[in-house]
């Protein structure tokens, strides 16, 4: 990957696919729930994070989900990742 994504754009791209598992509008999402309580299930975090590990371009462990469990928390771990 040439550039660095940021923490907008990993934010940005969280949410559209928890909208997308969740069949929500992005603008239903928030950032600051974790997203078990917005309706994506372990099975969905897995998929969710083989397709961000993609995207990224860097293995992304779903159990991080544990630890930063709201789009917010993820998107600033995940840029401290990918930029680290």
């Amino acid at each position: 990957m040439s550039s660095v994504i940021t923490q907008d754009e990993i934010k940005s791209w969280l949410v559209e696919n928890v909208a997308k598992e969740t069949q929500s509008s992005p603008q239903d999402i928030k950032c600051d729930i974790s997203v078990e309580k917005l309706g994506v299930d372990s099975v969905a975090v897995g998929e969710l994070f083989t397709k961000l590990s993609d995207w990224l371009g860097k293995d992304i462990d779903p159990t991080i989900s544990w630890d930063y469990p709201t789009i917010d928390k993820m998107a600033a771990h995940l840029a401290q990742v990918v930029s680290g």
